[in-house]
């Protein structure tokens, strides 16, 4: 019909308007289009996420993928302690537990016995699997509390029973870079 019609026509020159104002067009189909270089895209519209509000910017997270992959080799394992799981990615190193994600040792489960048996015996399995691979690099993420992981995963290292310990005895700190901190294993 007619009304329909017109309304989806006057749907799609309100939805092509807003669209034309979004993030999406002002920013992504430059680059798309290579108007503007991927680095003036990060720069540009990443500058306001930064570590203060708790998020690593995309281009910190690749600077450090990068000294990963200069200054080891490429069977040497990674532990990304935080949810910054794309280092593994972009680094090209494997993860040297089965806990990419530290969410599942690091939830609070009081009240709940069963859930929290489990996870004590993950944590167990946590740290004999990082004895067992001594991964290259540590990368602790600082100060990224959220909704989901209401402690920032620095202060959720306490949370596993002989974590600390165990970064302590074994790894130096040798990086910094916006929220990570990058421990190597000692000589």
């Amino acid at each position: 019909s007619i009304i329909a019609t017109i309304i989806a026509i006057m749907a799609g020159i309100v939805f092509g308007k807003t669209l034309l104002q979004t993030h999406y067009a002002k920013a992504e189909v430059p680059v798309w289009l290579k108007l503007i270089s991927r680095e003036n895209y990060l720069q540009n519209h990443f500058s306001s996420t930064t570590a203060k509000q708790g998020i690593a910017s995309p281009l910190s997270s690749e600077n450090l993928a990068e000294w990963i992959k200069q200054n080891s080799r490429p069977n040497d394992k990674l532990l990304v302690w935080g949810l910054e799981c794309q280092l593994y990615v972009l680094s090209m190193r494997g993860h040297a537990t089965d806990f990419p994600f530290d969410i599942l040792l690091t939830s609070n489960l009081s009240g709940k016995t069963k859930a929290l048996a489990w996870q004590n015996i993950l944590r167990q399995q946590f740290i004999q699997q990082l004895k067992n691979e001594m991964p290259k690099f540590i990368v602790i993420v600082n100060n990224d509390s959220n909704p989901t992981e209401p402690v920032s995963s620095n202060e959720a290292i306490a949370f596993v029973p002989g974590f600390q310990t165990f970064l302590d005895n074994s790894y130096r700190k040798v990086k910094s870079v916006e929220l990570f901190d990058v421990f190597e294993i000692k000589p």
